[in-house]
């Protein structure tokens, strides 16, 4: 090796041609070793990400699907219920209907029977009245005729 004595910044020699080899080598080896998994790693976890990205829209398509199926049956269980609520209000109304129809037998019957029961103690009373005035009056002619009247 020759030295050759330049006070310029660059000169161009061995040295400067064996530094280029090893930093080729040390870029060969770099990238082996770092920058390939790296960028591997890298890609994968792009990957995986825009794996979940869809996994999100897929997720938000279902929600919103399933939010308007929701929302439906929702509506469809109110109309159901305003139907429930009308049939079992016109059921009810037919119930007293019925109810008050029987009740009104029953108090019809109920007056029949108190109207005969008291037919019935009206003739007694009148019978029992009809024996007292007949003894009444036996009492009252006895002591107007001043005698004792056969019976």
């Amino acid at each position: 090796m020759e030295i050759i004595e330049n006070i310029a910044l660059i000169t161009i020699n061995e040295t400067m041609i064996i530094q280029l080899i090893s930093f080729l080598v040390f870029m060969y080896i770099m990238n082996r070793i770092m920058f390939r998994p790296l960028n591997k790693v890298m890609d994968e976890r792009n990957d995986y990400i825009d794996e979940l990205n869809q996994g999100i829209s897929a997720a938000e398509e279902q929600i919103d699907t399933v939010m308007g199926q929701l929302r439906q049956s929702r509506i469809d269980v109110k109309f159901k219920a305003l139907a429930l609520c009308d049939k079992t209000e016109t059921q009810g109304t037919q119930e007293a209907d019925q109810i008050l129809v029987n009740v009104r037998q029953d108090i019809a019957a109920q007056k029949a029977e108190v109207e005969k029961e008291v037919m019935t103690q009206l003739t007694q009373a009148r019978q029992y009245l009809q024996d007292e005035a007949e003894i009444l009056m036996a009492v009252i002619m006895e002591k107007v005729l001043g005698r004792r009247l056969a019976r």
